[in-house]
């Protein structure tokens, strides 16, 4: 059950309704939305989050989600609808990274490097032999 102002605005995106439902969302955040139960903080960020995508106000959106896996994948939604693809299959990579290492078969290493190095290896219009 959402707590403290969430109510609303979560109601109103299950209706449709994400232009109404932001200012409910941006007065919970001004207000403080760390005064919301743990529990339902990260529910907050993706109604709120994923509201403004909705809205198209995709740099706000990028804004407001702060550092955590299950969160981290709407941000990369967020930098993809913003055209951002790099920042978006960066985000993507490293949370896939921090969630799932223990499955990757011994292959972390390599990966992670990869996922350091995605903007600048390979190099584009390097010679193919």
């Amino acid at each position: 059950m959402r707590k403290r102002g969430t109510e609303k605005p979560a109601a109103m995106i299950s209706w449709g309704e994400e232009q109404a439902a932001e200012p409910c969302y941006r007065r919970c955040y001004e207000t403080g939305w760390d005064n919301l139960p743990e529990t339902e903080q990260k529910f907050f960020f993706i109604g709120y989050g994923s509201t403004l995508r909705n809205n198209l106000k995709y740099d706000e959106a990028i804004a407001v989600f702060p550092e955590d896996p299950a969160l981290q994948m709407f941000l990369a939604l967020a930098h993809y609808s913003n055209q951002e693809n790099k920042e978006a299959a960066e985000i993507l990579f490293r949370t896939c990274l921090s969630t799932t290492e223990e499955k990757l078969g011994g292959f972390e290493k390599p990966l992670r490097w990869y996922v350091e190095n995605l903007h600048d290896y390979p190099k584009r219009g390097a010679a193919k032999t």
